[in-house]
């Protein structure tokens, strides 16, 4: 939970302690504030016991050369048990006289306003600038209420539902997961067994079980924008190219698409030649399907080199679609993986490549969340049909 940081310690103490001037004297001090009292030194015989008793705290090393200077018409301060003058009652870091200025005290040192908030003012744990007004704290940290953002997506957390995973905050549509659970991996789920779903819904007492404290609002399930649907295809040459195309389950809340996602094998770990693909409900992972057949793909290739980044690659791509990271969500149809001996490949697919705006905008986005500094190329469905490899040319190239 994030908390409201309604102001800063610096701002507080600047509140408490004023320099004030001779008017307020003894109502200061009848009233016992927390000030400093600034006042002249008086001539004639009337002031005479009261200067005898002077002496600049600061002894040796007072400004004026003699602590006990008591030259009518110049002024002394009077904070708590002790005496300055007025030039000697300084910042202890800038040295700066204080004058009639805000000051804060901490640890017997004095501070002028500045030097104070460049020491120990409050900071935002993200940009390291000082918090003057307002923010939050998160798991003891402060933060600017604009800096606390997702960790996926960055939209701003202040006020929103969120969760956590590896002590970062994410917001529950980018789908970041609430928990993790750590029951045995499958290639794909087995069938609908209602079991391995009542077992995620024990989330309480599994979280009680590792020492972790749960949010009951975390047990909420939050719905996504659409329904997705999850396929697995292994291959089996006594089998057509259809007929190894296996409809593992679908999901259409945040929390279903993690339990699904935490009980399955990674594409770095499943069968060579193998692919998941995951597109809306009721659109087959296929070219000739009626929601595909006139669209395209943008196409990353992994290389085997960089096998160890397939699963994050991946990761952030199905995230990008469930999340609704694009602006044109409408143009995706889903997103497929192929793991391959002499490289891997993950492509997105859209449903209709003459809206080339929604396509570029796509993969522009896409480019930007994978981080990929390697080109990034779109092909249409209609020519792989027909070609294969390299012979097939890219339409779009980022």
């Amino acid at each position: 939970m994030a908390t409201d940081i309604l102001s800063t310690d610096f701002d507080r103490l600047r509140l408490k302690t004023k320099t004030v001037g001779a008017d307020r004297i003894k109502r200061a001090k009848d009233n016992n504030e927390d000030i400093a009292v600034l006042s002249m030194f008086l001539p004639g015989a009337t002031a005479a016991k009261e200067n005898a008793t002077f002496r600049c705290h600061l002894g040796i090393e007072c400004r004026l050369g003699d602590c006990r200077d008591t030259t009518p018409g110049t002024k002394k301060m009077e904070y708590k048990t002790r005496q300055w003058h007025e030039k000697c009652f300084c910042c202890c870091v800038c040295k700066t006289a204080i004058g009639t200025k805000s000051f804060i005290p901490r640890e017997q040192e004095i501070y002028c306003a500045g030097c104070y908030e460049e020491k120990y003012a409050t900071r935002c744990i993200k940009c390291k600038k000082i918090i003057t007004s307002g923010g939050v704290t998160y798991k003891n940290e402060p933060w600017h209420r604009e800096c606390f953002t997702c960790t996926h997506c960055q939209v701003s957390l202040a006020g929103q539902r969120f969760t956590s995973r590896d002590e970062k905050p994410y917001y529950y549509a980018t789908v970041r997961p609430p928990y993790e659970d750590t029951y045995q991996e499958y290639a794909y789920p087995y069938e609908h067994d209602h079991n391995y779903y009542k077992q995620t819904e024990n989330t309480e007492q599994n979280h009680a079980d590792q020492g972790v404290v749960v949010d009951p609002e975390c047990l909420i399930k939050h719905p996504l924008q659409s329904t997705w649907t999850l396929w697995y295809q292994e291959p089996d040459r006594s089998k057509s190219w259809e007929d190894t195309l296996n409809e593992v389950t679908s999901f259409s809340t945040v929390e279903d698409f993690w339990s699904l996602y935490n009980h399955i094998k990674s594409p770095a770990d499943i069968k060579v030649g193998s692919d998941y693909s995951l597109f809306k409900k009721d659109i087959r992972p296929m070219w000739e399907d009626e929601g595909n057949k006139r669209g395209g793909r943008w196409m990353v290739n992994v290389p085997r080199s960089q096998r160890q980044e397939l699963d994050k690659y991946w990761l952030d791509t199905i995230l990008c679609l469930i999340g609704e990271a694009f602006e044109s969500s409408d143009d995706i149809c889903g997103a497929v993986v192929n793991v391959r001996p002499k490289g891997d490949k993950i492509a997105i697919w859209t449903s209709n490549f003459q809206n080339r705006e929604a396509v570029l905008n796509i993969g522009r986005i896409y480019k930007e969340r994978l981080g990929l500094n390697a080109p990034l190329t779109y092909h249409l469905h209609k020519d792989t049909m027909v070609k294969s490899g390299s012979s097939v040319k890219a339409v779009f190239t980022l």
